[in-house]
């Protein structure tokens, strides 16, 4: 499929963006423009390129995107920014956007772990009141993920809970109890916080509570919550699974929601560390057979509802700008709507080659900041940018 209209000599594909006629015809078609926003943290996770951030630690913005976004909202796009990143909380997001100069309301921005609150609260607490199953929610997860539970108004155990920080004995499992009240199991992936730092030994420390929030902060009143000074332990542990596998295995109906399925993510001197996606595979594990956990991040459809039902955006004017395939486009595809893919990232053009078409991408760009060259024609230039 290609967004524009081929002459019948030419095989359909995706259009890349090399001019700026073809810029304008990309904005006149979209609305809304939702952008992968992934917090990139050169210490722990992630790739160091992608759709707006750049750098080994993610402290640079890529080119022009600022500006891009200023000329976006200049012609009235809505934009939103949606990251599978769980361990940050829309506040951070927020925080992080407005030490680059660029004001981004919290309700523009989408996580995983935001998205999992709002799924649990929307979907799955109305589903199991109705069938009469418990309602209790266990966490495995930091503070961020706490965040945006108490901003959708629920209550868990675990998360941050310093009593899930002892660990265990050897052979001792006397503090494994059942709890019969557990019906959810949230794992968000737990590690450090990108907002926090380590002091002295066992004392976790956020960044963001000792912060004031800058003068364009939009933050709803119900929904922030500095992260203050906790004792919980940065990775998650033995414990903390042997409870979720406990309650998993043992309450009848017990539901495993995962933030995300990303099997592992690059370390910044090369290779790979396992992600949450093959973490969690331990309380995959405890599933009955034929029962799976449902994953609510990109590529999954429940992030894509979300942001659909709080922004009500018509899937055929709405494009989503990734660069990533096998995450972002296919995120796209899934949700039913169009895809431009950035060369600012992880996937490159070769990455296309032999590519069936139900899997390419509406539209690639050498960067986002490209789109800036629809204003040559907005204001009457009539040469064409190569």
């Amino acid at each position: 499929m290609t967004a524009v209209d081929l002459p019948p000599n030419v095989q359909p594909g995706p259009v890349e963006i090399a001019n700026a006629l073809q810029a304008k015809e990309l904005l006149d078609r979209y609305d809304t423009i939702l952008f992968d926003e992934q917090y990139i943290d050169g210490n722990y996770m992630y790739q160091c390129d992608g759709v707006i951030w750049t750098g080994p630690a993610g402290d640079k913005l890529t080119a022009d995107i600022s500006e891009t976004i200023v000329y976006l909202r200049s012609l009235n796009k809505r934009i939103a920014f949606i990251t599978n990143n769980a361990t940050s909380s829309r506040a951070a997001y927020v925080r992080k956007f407005a030490g680059f100069g660029i004001d981004v309301h919290i309700d523009e921005i989408f996580t995983c772990g935001s998205a999992t609150a709002s799924f649990v609260r929307e979907v799955v607490l109305p589903e199991r009141r109705a069938k009469g199953q418990q309602e209790g929610i266990y966490l495995i997860g930091q503070a961020a993920m706490e965040e945006e539970l108490k901003a959708e108004g629920l209550q868990w155990t675990g998360g941050t809970d310093a009593e899930d920080d002892v660990l265990l004995e050897p052979q001792n499992f006397d503090s494994i109890r059942p709890n019969v009240n557990i019906g959810i199991v949230i794992y968000a992936f737990q590690m450090r916080s990108s907002s926090a730092f380590l002091i002295p030994r066992g004392f976790h420390v956020s960044l963001e509570s000792m912060l004031p929030p800058p003068p364009s902060l939009h933050l709803p009143r119900r929904s922030f919550r500095a992260n203050t000074a906790s004792h919980h332990s940065p990775q998650v542990n033995y414990k903390q699974l042997a409870k979720a596998y406990n309650y998993l295995t043992s309450n009848p109906g017990c539901q495993l929601i995962l933030t995300n399925d990303d099997q592992s993510f690059l370390l910044p001197h090369g290779g790979y560390a396992p992600g949450e996606g093959a973490i969690s595979s331990v309380l995959v594990c405890a599933l009955r057979k034929g029962v799976k956990p449902t994953i609510v991040g990109k590529p999954h459809q429940p992030l894509l509802d979300i942001v659909h039902r709080s922004l009500d955006f018509t899937s055929s004017r709405t494009l989503f700008i990734g660069d990533r395939l096998d995450t972002d486009v296919l995120f796209a595809k899934r949700g039913k709507i169009d895809s431009m893919l950035v060369w600012t990232g992880i996937s490159k053009p070769i990455d296309l080659v032999g590519l069936s078409s139900d899997k390419e991408p509406e539209w690639t760009c050498e960067s986002v900041g490209r789109l800036l060259d629809a204003r040559t024609v907005a204001n009457g230039a009539t040469a064409v940018k190569n």
